[in-house]
């Protein structure tokens, strides 16, 4: 693990650092912690602590695989406990994503849909462009070849809107009228040179192998699996089949000019009004004969003043919301996610048959990778955690993994 200067090569390696753990997330962003020394050890007075190279908002932090990054963040607020026996620092950090949620639309009220082009990579590289537009606002990120989706923006942007949520918006709204099309997911690349957005349309990952539990009272009889520590939770709280779905209210300027008869001269009057989306009702085609009854959902999102993205919206949250899938996670040691295959088995996005026969449960489901966590234990072992929750609403297609192996897991630290 290295640390350095914001959009620049790192300059110290964290060679102290312990409690070493990574997150990667479809949404929202990737982070990374850690604990490191503040002050020399009472064994090396002389020391200059590494902790001195890392500065709130000014250092970037990067986690490296074979010499190459594989998550790049940078600091926030560090948590001091000084004591006497030591002072240890912890360390936060978050993606680049996270930092365009720092970011505001600074251009006029921009109705996508109206441009001669409102195909989403296009707007996604304009918003792009708009957050590092301005001076001291280069990130160093490129969206110059993204691949194009097909698919047009149906979204006005407000003066002042977070380019952030304005990605996130137009990557989950999908096409207006399509039941269950969905967007796309994106990421930047890691590393201090050659930065760049990645665009998935319709969604990253692959189908993967199936991941199987099996437990009898028999013992001989008892399948053996690779996972450990699985939790499967529902939450009843998130289901709907029927919603209803509010928007908010779009100013339209409208210009008029007319002559006044008493002087002869052009008069031009400028009148702003304030037009309201219409609520989107949507329930299930079997709502009267469904065996749990009518469960209702009013959903409220202000930001959205398109009325084809407010449908297009309500479509997407009955289409997730109107099943109940389980959620699950489980522990694999490093050592066996390597031997499996690491990142080219089992990684964001990825489309997993789950197979649990233990008791009551009895799924066999697919599921989708939504967060992987790395816990390293400082000894060159850890341990990777997968949340997978329910697929997209539409089938991913096959997207070719990050093609990083992680046979030989070389962490600087």
């Amino acid at each position: 693990m290295m640390a350095g200067p914001a959009g620049r090569p790192p300059v110290r390696e964290l060679t102290k650092a312990s409690g070493i753990t990574c997150a990667w997330r479809l949404d929202p962003s990737h982070e990374l912690s850690f604990t490191i020394p503040a002050r020399p050890g009472l064994d090396h007075p002389d020391d200059v602590p590494e902790a001195a190279s890392l500065q709130e908002l000014r250092t970037d932090v990067h986690l490296l695989l074979d010499g190459q990054p594989i998550y790049t963040g940078r600091m926030g607020q560090p948590t001091d406990n000084p004591s006497d026996v030591a002072h240890a620092r912890t360390v936060q950090t978050a993606d680049y994503r996270a930092l365009l949620g720092r970011r505001f639309w600074r251009g006029p009220q921009t109705t996508w849909a109206q441009l001669p082009v409102a195909e989403q990579s296009f707007v996604v590289d304009r918003l792009l462009m708009a957050a590092q537009s301005d001076p001291g606002g280069a990130l160093g990120i490129s969206s110059s070849g993204l691949p194009a989706t097909g698919q047009n923006v149906n979204r006005t942007t407000e003066p002042g809107a977070s380019i952030l949520e304005e990605l996130k918006a137009i990557a989950a709204a999908g096409v207006a009228n399509e039941v269950g099309t969905p967007g796309f997911d994106w990421d930047i690349t890691p590393g201090w040179t050659g930065r760049t957005v990645q665009l998935w349309y319709p969604g990253r990952g692959k189908t993967a192998n199936p991941l199987v539990y099996r437990w009898s009272t028999n013992p001989l009889a008892r399948e053996t699996s690779v996972l450990k520590n699985l939790t499967r939770t529902t939450n009843p709280g998130d289901y709907a089949n029927a919603v209803l779905v509010t928007g908010g209210t779009k100013s339209v300027t409208t210009t008029t000019t007319a002559v006044d008869p008493s002087t002869g001269q052009t008069v031009v009057r400028t009148t702003t009004t304030q037009v309201p989306t219409t609520p989107v009702y949507r329930a299930v085609a079997d709502i009267a004969t469904r065996p749990e009854g009518l469960w209702q959902q009013t959903l409220s999102y202000p930001d959205i003043v398109e009325q084809a993205e407010l449908e297009a919206k309500a479509d997407e949250r009955l289409a997730a919301l109107s099943s109940i899938t389980p959620t699950w996670s489980f522990d694999l040691s490093l050592a066996a996610w390597l031997d499996l295959g690491g990142q080219d088995a089992y990684w964001l996005g990825d489309t997993v048959p789950v197979i649990v026969s233990s008791g009551v449960v009895d799924d066999d489901v697919q599921l989708r990778v939504t967060e992987v966590r790395l816990v390293l234990d400082g000894n060159g072992g850890g341990t990777v955690t997968f949340t997978l929750g329910p697929p997209r609403t539409a089938a991913p297609g096959y997207i070719a993994s990050l093609g990083q192996r992680l046979a030989a897991l070389e962490l600087r630290s």
